[in-house]
């Protein structure tokens, strides 16, 4: 029976990769499910208002930054299933991407509350944790 890329090099690898199957398995599918959520309850009311030009200038970036970054999402994604020197390139975008995402979103809604600091601080706090199981894992990635 063939084996895929990601079974072969998890199984003859020496440290734990069972993050790394939630993560890419598990993370990314419920990702990809809010994110197609929150896609589809945020602009397809505004569908109508897109060509008009009633809609605030900062909507169409905030528009464009959300799709860019389920784009690098979905790419990510399949570059992971691959093992491959670029998965792990792909998902160090695709993390610092969050955390622009983050920074984005309180200086488009210009709420500096405690709230919005600390989802800034956990998309910091989340990618620093997942550099860091990467970064000691990077072998597999070759």
């Amino acid at each position: 029976m063939k084996q895929s890329v990601y079974s072969r090099k998890t199984k003859a690898f020496g440290m734990s990769t069972k993050w790394l199957f939630f993560y890419i398995f598990i993370r990314f599918p419920l990702s990809f499910l809010l994110s197609v959520i929150s896609i589809f309850d945020t602009y397809v009311p505004c569908i109508p208002y897109l060509f008009g030009g009633y809609l605030d200038p900062v909507f169409y970036v905030a528009m464009i930054v959300d799709f860019a970054y389920f784009a690098v999402s979905i790419i990510t994604f399949v570059k992971l299933l691959k093992l491959s020197p670029s998965s792990l390139k792909w998902n160090k975008v695709y993390l610092w991407f969050g955390v622009f995402n983050q920074f984005l979103v309180m200086l488009i809604v210009q709420d500096f509350s405690y709230y919005m600091v600390g989802r800034l601080t956990g998309a910091l706090s989340w990618a620093w944790a997942n550099f860091s199981y990467f970064n000691r894992r990077s072998e597999l990635f070759e």
